[in-house]
């Protein structure tokens, strides 16, 4: 096998793996972001009157960290959407992220 092959089915293998990944992140943030939904609809709303409503300013600067977070990874796949369709150069793409890619070269061996 060459060391272009090598590289190939490497990529390949890493690329099958990131999207597994990728899928169950996806399917966990779902379901704490339902969660969250209802405990926050249930701070919000405090319809036990038990002082639910008081954890909303304990809550906020989790929250918003979260959401930053979130936000970042959004992003990040919104410019690989525009990778995609061909709107977003994969020049810029790559020097917005600062991406080395002889050095991914290098990893995939």
């Amino acid at each position: 096998m060459s060391l272009d092959q090598l590289k190939f089915s490497n990529l390949n293998t890493q690329r099958k793996e990131t999207q597994r990944k990728v899928s169950n992140a996806i399917s966990q943030l779902n379901a704490a972001a339902d969660e969250a939904m209802k405990q926050q609809a249930y701070m919000h709303s405090n319809p036990d009157d038990n002082g639910a409503n008081e954890l909303i300013a304990v809550a906020t600067p989790d929250f918003n960290a979260s959401a930053q977070a979130f936000n970042e990874v959004a992003q990040k796949l919104q410019d690989m959407q525009l990778v995609q369709a061909g709107t977003l150069s994969i020049t810029d793409y790559i020097a917005k992220y600062n991406i080395d890619l002889s050095e991914f070269s290098e990893r995939l061996i």
